[in-house]
């Protein structure tokens, strides 16, 4: 194994890791309001 196979497998882990960050945080903002607080608008 070599310095290229290192760095390719390395930029996958660290592309899974930042989609894997960006869907919990997108999921995290949005908020469900419906019947809550006031009903549905």
């Amino acid at each position: 194994m070599d310095f290229n196979e290192l760095n390719r497998l390395e930029s996958a882990i660290l592309d899974l890791y930042d989609r894997l960050t960006n869907e919990s945080e997108g999921r995290r903002m949005f908020q469900w309001n419906f019947g809550t607080k006031g009903g549905v608008f």
